[in-house]
């Protein structure tokens, strides 16, 4: 079937479309445009029209996500699902016309049966391959982090691990990307209180901001010590991580740096979702409170529910 009704953009309009896309946030718009480059690296296309020529063939797509573990490929597929409303607010189609309308219908039968296995583990709270091959416990983050002090208390990679090993509960993994030192009225920032010199971290641009509100820690004497030292030892900045240069990393540079620091602490591919369901994991939910519990997920930027799903028996 011959596609000229509007879908047919190069990768690069698409990208335009999700930055412009009005109901989104800037986390939001960041998550989807690197799950689209991850479909195109997937399906190694690296034609100018590559997420359109995928778009319209979802039969191949649901070939090759077949061979995808259900937790990303169902994050793909609702990505690319999404293009569709990005296509129609920039008025190139019309959802409900009878082609269009029939495309959209097949990827969102793919993506229900993604989904219908991907649920299936979370409620038998089985981890998935990439899961078991990231997983580190509670203890091993403590202990990497440790071996990190001993060797260079100041290094910003000491200070990474440190943020994941010694606050809980611990925070999404691009959160710490773009976090300014000083209070600020918008955006993500850490300051110090004038009162009592507690500080104070406030994530206000997440991935759920828009249902769960700002994110706070005050961080407890050990972690204090930490960025302390951190600060003292090097040049003033003013982001609490920095490339050599003193500018804040990007989204994606912060992911490549923060993976290898993880890989050379751990000697693995360890991530911080994977700490998130240890975390969870690892919560004596016997006698814990609901709302207790409700507090906790509050604060990682979810509901009841989805911390339930977190939860991996390994």
């Amino acid at each position: 079937m011959s596609y000229d009704h509007g879908l047919m953009r190069t990768n690069g309009e698409w990208d335009a479309l999700v930055e412009a896309a009005p109901g989104l946030s800037a986390k939001s718009k960041t998550s989807y445009k690197k799950q689209l480059r991850s479909v195109l690296r997937i399906f190694n296309d690296n034609e100018s029209n590559g997420l359109s020529m995928i778009l319209t063939d979802p039969e191949r797509a649901a070939t090759v996500f077949a061979r995808v573990p259900d937790n990303s490929a169902r994050s793909y597929i609702a990505a690319m699902l999404s293009l569709f409303k990005r296509a129609e607010e920039g008025g190139f189609i019309k959802r409900t016309s009878q082609s269009i309308l029939k495309l959209s219908q097949q990827w969102s039968e793919l993506l229900h049966s993604v989904s219908k296995r991907y649920l299936t583990r979370l409620e038998n709270n089985e981890p998935s391959l990439r899961e078991r091959e990231t997983h580190a416990s509670m203890n091993e983050w403590r202990d990497v982090f440790r071996k990190a002090y001993k060797a260079d208390p100041t290094s910003q990679s000491t200070l990474l691990l440190a943020f994941h090993a010694l606050m809980t509960p611990p925070l999404r993994g691009g959160d710490l990307a773009l976090v300014r030192l000083g209070f600020t009225m918008r955006g993500n920032c850490l300051y110090q209180s004038e009162d009592d010199d507690t500080w104070t971290l406030h994530i206000r641009d997440h991935k759920t901001s828009s249902s769960h509100g700002d994110l706070k820690r005050e961080l407890d004497t050990d972690l204090t010590h930490v960025l302390e030292g951190n600060l003292k030892a090097g040049p003033k900045r003013d982001w609490l991580f920095a490339s050599q240069s003193g500018a804040p990393y990007s989204d994606s540079g912060f992911s490549t740096w923060k993976s290898s620091v993880f890989f050379a602490a751990f000697g693995r591919n360890v991530t911080t979702n994977s700490l998130r369901h240890e975390f969870i994991s690892s919560m004596d939910r016997q006698n814990q409170t609901t709302a207790a519990a409700r507090s906790i997920a509050h604060q990682m930027g979810h509901g009841l529910s989805t911390q339930r799903q977190y939860i991996r028996f390994m």
